[in-house]
């Protein structure tokens, strides 16, 4: 699982400098430039939230040629590289691990930039890494780190030098359109100027340009001395990848590392190379000088972030990094914990709709009972006469129908069911509907029609004048599903239209008479009003 944060390290005079950036989107950011000393505590947490920690073997463990291959797909490539590239290396392939970078790519061939380092060197490397207490998980090259600064921080400048100046050597690389190209190493480097300067005894170098030049004019100082086998070096390799270029198209040098820390001192190190010092842009936080310093880290960092195409990787095969599932552990721990949680409220929410449905089969099974007008006490009788065992569970006891449960039930209703198939075909003859007389009785008595006036006498608001009670459906032969209707149609006079609206308004509210599922109709006619409604059926039927 890639990290999307990298930080890259470098050993340099004053400590391990270091360079951490976080893949935001697919935009890489620079989130901070620190220096440690090795004894530091803040060394033991660089691990701390399991980043990419990448260092770089230097210039002259690394091997840089150009290759052309006959083949266009990456896996032939890959295939056909030891092959390829064991003419040109100086020792044997199964001491050296390989890597390369794609140049160029056209219908029939491919150019590419060749990197080998000895596995001796890696080994070496990754020994030198375990003293601090660091174990990097990616190891890069000084060549290819460099390539990827100059990418990112000059993208506008096609070829370019750019010469890396460290405590022990001085390396520089040839890029030609972001691509590492050609690379030269010598082995002077910064640790010249130091040991001068302290076998002088002076306690600072010079702090601008003019300083650097008046100290190169000078003779007899150490210091004067290094500062010319520097520049001297740095004009031998800097004309060497200048010839491996086309002539002219070199637009500029770039010096990193710590021959960047010191201001003048890139302009006197590469001045008999006639090219213009290139200085990338400042950042709200950091300015040209600390991404010039910071060079290599930078470009360990930026090259091992996903999805970057110009990767290199020297730990391979048996020095491949064994603690990959480090990063897994946090991510693996929230992906059980989620699926715990998951199938938790999978099984919680599962028992609620399970007895859910469980109180809506009790339900069912109550209604059931009640239409078929028989009691649970006698629905058990007749169960348990049938199932001798069907109480043995309750001690013998009829059970609650709170208590029963899903599989009880449905043996009780598979025996209901039986029981009705043996049931004769039967529809109610005896209906359960208000009768006339008791429509007679409910009118007379209600609150719309009647009153009892101040002298306690009864007074009617309403005088009806015409009622009709027709039963307009009823169960019978060939209609055993058919229910009892009744419809009553009334005619009625009264003084005050209030009055018969009022009735009209008792009619339609929720009462014990009429079916709300009928319609009541209604008109009036200079204080004569007709209204039809339907009575509620109260019949129990058995056989639905």
């Amino acid at each position: 699982m890639p990290s999307s944060t990298s930080i890259g390290l470098e050993r340099a005079s004053e400590g391990i400098k270091g360079a951490r950036f976080v893949l935001r989107g697919k935009t890489p950011s620079l989130i901070d430039l620190f220096t440690l000393r090795p004894e530091d505590e803040e060394v033991k947490r660089l691990n701390v939230h399991h980043p990419v920690i990448v260092t770089g073997v230097e210039g002259k463990e690394v091997l840089v040629r150009p290759l052309r291959l006959p083949l266009v797909k990456e896996k032939d490539i890959q295939e056909a590289l030891p092959f390829q590239a064991e003419p040109l290396l100086p020792y044997s392939l199964d001491q050296a691990f390989l890597a390369y970078q794609v140049v160029l790519k056209s219908a029939e061939s491919t150019d590419l930039t060749l990197l080998s380092v000895q596995k001796q060197a890696i080994q070496a490397h990754l020994e030198s890494w375990l003293a601090f207490g660091i174990e990097p998980e990616k190891i890069d090259s000084v060549p290819s780190a460099l390539c990827e600064f100059g990418r990112a921080y000059f993208p506008l400048v096609k070829d370019a030098l750019i010469l890396h100046v460290q405590p022990q050597e001085m390396t520089c690389v040839l890029i030609k359109e972001g691509k590492l190209c050609a690379s030269f190493t010598s082995p002077q480097g910064f640790n010249l100027l130091l040991t001068a300067q302290r076998e002088e005894g002076l306690l600072s170098f010079p702090q601008h340009e003019s300083e650097w030049r008046t100290l190169e004019e000078q003779e007899g100082s150490l210091l004067t001395e290094a500062l010319k086998r520097l520049q001297k070096e740095a004009t031998k390799i800097g004309y060497a990848l200048v010839k491996e270029g086309k002539q002219g198209t070199i637009e500029g040098i770039a010096v990193t590392g710590e021959g960047a820390e010191w201001e003048g001192f890139s302009e006197v190190l590469v001045q008999y190379l006639q090219l213009p010092l290139l200085k990338c842009e400042s950042t709200t936080r950091f300015s040209c000088r600390d991404l010039l310093s910071y060079a290599f880290p930078i470009g360990l960092a930026l090259g091992s972030l996903p999805g970057k195409a110009f990767g290199v990787d020297f730990r391979q095969k048996e020095y491949t990094y064994p603690h990959r599932w480090r990063r897994l552990k946090t991510p693996l721990a929230l992906y059980f914990v989620a699926i715990f949680l998951l199938a938790f409220s999978l099984y919680f929410f599962g028992q609620q709709s399970l007895k859910h449905e469980e109180n809506q089969l009790r339900q069912t099974y109550i209604d059931l009972l009640a239409g078929m007008n028989k009691s649970h006490e006698d629905v058990e009788a007749s169960f348990v006469a049938k199932h001798p065992g069907a109480h043995d569970s309750c001690q013998g006891e009829i059970p609650k129908i709170e208590s029963i449960q899903r599989e009880d039930f449905i043996k009780r209703l598979a025996f209901l069911d039986k029981e009705l198939q043996a049931t004769p075909d039967s529809f109610p003859l005896f209906p359960n509907i208000p009768r006339v007389s008791d429509l007679l009785a409910w009118l007379s008595h209600h609150p719309a029609i009647a009153f009892v006036d101040e002298k306690g006498c009864q007074q009617t608001r309403l005088q009806i004048d015409n009622l009709s009670y027709t039963m307009l459906k009823r169960p019978q032969q060939g209609k055993k599903q058919e229910k009892y209707q009744v419809k009553v149609e009334l005619e009625f006079s009264t003084s005050t239209p209030k009055w018969a609206r009022e009735f009209h308004d008792a009619l339609i509210a929720p009462n014990d008479w009429v079916d709300p599922k009928g319609e009541v109709k209604w008109s009036s006619n200079r204080g004569k009003y007709k209204t039809s409604f339907f009575l509620k059926d109260k019949t129990v039927y058995s056989n639905l």
